[in-house]
C-alpha cells in the first residue's frame, strides 16, 4: 500500500508543476499582449480626449524658440514677468489646437492660416504705437516696449534687480535693425533723427489712413511687425519698397556708414538690408501676411485690418492703402520667393527667440516662424 501512495504522490507532483508551467506561460503571453496590443492602443486612442494633443509634420522641424539665456536659471522669474523666457513644452502647448500637418495639402492649407489666424488673433493685446506701456513699472515711458523687445541681453544683462522691479534699466544696449553695432538707448535718439520705430512692412501696405491713423490699428501696432532700427537706412533705403536681392545690379544706391560697416541697397522698386537683419525681417512679413490675412471690419471691440498677401508679381506703391481698400481685393507685398530664401539663409538667433517671448509676454501672442521657420515654406510655397 505504501509503494502505491508514494507513485500517487509523484503523480500528483508532476501534474501540479505541468499546471505551475502553463499558468507562468498564460500570464507571460497576456502580458505580452498587453504591452504589445493592448497598451499600445491605449496610447494611440486613449479613452480621454486627445484632440489637443498638436501634430507636426516633418518638414515643420524641431520647435526652435526655447531661449537658453543663462538668466533663465539665474534668476526665478515668474511667468507674470516681462522677462519670463518659455520652455519647448509651453511653446509646443501654445500651437496645441493647430493641425499643422493640413499645411502639406493645398486642398487643407487654407485650413491652418484660419486656424493660426484665430490663434494669434483671441488673445492680442494691442500696445501704444510710441511703445508707452502700463503693465509694468517705468510707465508711460516712450519707447519703454522697444527698449525691452529690441535689447541685446549679451551686452546688457539682465539683472536681479530688474527682475524684483519687473522694470527695466534705461541705459542698455539696442540690437536695431541696418546697423552692425549696438547702440546705447538714449530718449533722444528718435528726435534727434537717429533712431526710428520701423514697421518692416510698411504701413502703406493696407494699414495706412490719413494722419496718424495707423498708430488706431492694431496692424500699426503690432510690435512683431515694429522694431527699433537706424533712422537712415529706413527712411532713406527702405521707405514703402518691396524686399529683394538688388546689390549685384547695376545703378543701385546704397546707405553705409563707416562708422557701423552695414550697408543697405536700394533703387526705384527694391530694398535690401544688411544680410544680418533679412532673416528677422522674412519671418515679420511672414507674421503679418498670416495674422492680417482677412479684411476685418472695424468695430467697437476689433479696429479695422487689411488683408494682405505675398507674391512675386507685388509692385511697390506711392501712395497709401487703407484696410477697406483691400476688402475686395488684398493688398499684395513681397518679393516672396526671396523673402522664403532670406529665412533660409538668416536662421533664428538667439535675439530674435528671446524677443518673440518678450513680445508674447507684453502682445499675448507669438509670431510662428520664429517658433517653426520651415513653416514658412509649407504655407507659402
Amino acid at each position: 500500500m505504501a509503494r502505491k501512495r508514494r507513485k500517487k504522490s509523484k503523480k500528483n507532483l508532476v501534474v501540479s508543476t505541468f499546471v505551475l508551467i502553463g499558468v507562468i506561460l498564460i500570464g507571460v503571453c497576456g502580458y505580452f499582449i498587453y504591452e504589445r496590443f493592448i497598451k499600445e492602443d491605449e496610447i494611440i486612442n486613449p479613452d480621454d480626449n486627445d484632440d489637443n494633443k498638436p501634430t507636426y509634420p516633418t518638414e515643420l522641424g524641431d520647435v526652435n524658440a526655447t531661449s537658453k539665456v543663462s538668466w533663465n536659471e539665474e534668476f526665478n522669474i515668474p511667468k507674470e514677468s516681462v522677462f519670463y523666457q518659455y520652455n519647448q513644452d509651453e511653446i509646443e502647448n501654445y500651437y496645441s489646437k493647430i493641425d499643422f500637418n493640413l499645411a502639406k495639402d493645398v486642398s487643407t492649407k487654407e485650413e491652418v492660416f484660419t486656424s493660426l489666424y484665430n490663434l494669434l488673433s483671441n488673445d492680442f493685446n494691442k500696445l501704444n504705437y510710441d511703445g508707452k506701456n502700463s503693465s509694468y513699472e517705468g510707465t508711460n515711458f516712450t519707447w519703454a516696449n522697444y527698449v525691452i523687445a529690441d535689447r541685446d541681453f549679451s551686452l546688457s544683462p539682465l539683472t536681479q534687480d530688474e527682475v524684483n522691479k519687473n522694470a527695466w534699466n534705461k541705459d542698455v544696449y539696442l540690437d536695431i535693425l541696418y546697423r552692425k553695432d549696438n547702440i546705447i538707448f538714449d530718449s533722444s535718439l528718435g528726435s534727434k533723427g537717429l533712431l526710428d520705430r520701423e514697421h518692416i512692412l510698411p504701413k502703406s501696405y493696407g494699414f495706412n489712413n490719413e494722419g496718424t491713423g495707423y498708430q488706431k490699428l492694431d496692424a500699426g501696432c503690432d510690435l512683431h511687425n515694429l522694431k527699433a532700427a537706424d533712422h537712415k537706412g529706413n527712411s532713406t533705403a527702405h521707405n514703402n519698397r518691396l524686399y529683394d536681392d538688388i546689390s549685384s545690379l547695376d545703378n543701385i544706391n546704397e546707405v553705409y556708414d563707416p562708422d557701423n560697416k552695414s550697408v543697405s541697397y536700394y533703387n526705384d522698386s527694391y530694398f535690401e538690408p544688411p544680410s544680418e537683419d533679412k532673416g528677422d525681417i522674412a519671418r515679420a512679413v511672414f507674421y503679418m501676411a498670416l495674422k492680417y490675412r482677412y479684411y476685418e471690419e472695424g468695430n467697437e471691440v476689433l479696429t479695422e485690418g487689411p488683408a494682405i498677401r505675398l507674391t512675386d508679381s507685388a509692385i511697390k506703391i506711392d501712395s497709401t492703402v487703407i484696410p477697406s481698400d483691400t476688402k475686395d481685393k488684398p493688398i499684395e507685398f513681397g518679393k516672396l520667393s526671396t523673402l522664403l530664401k532670406w529665412n533660409e539663409e538668416d536662421p533664428v538667433n538667439e535675439n530674435e527667440m528671446i524677443r518673440n517671448n518678450i513680445v508674447y509676454n507684453l502682445q499675448g501672442n507669438r509670431n510662428p516662424f520664429v517658433d517653426y521657420p520651415n513653416l514658412a515654406n509649407l504655407l507659402f510655397m
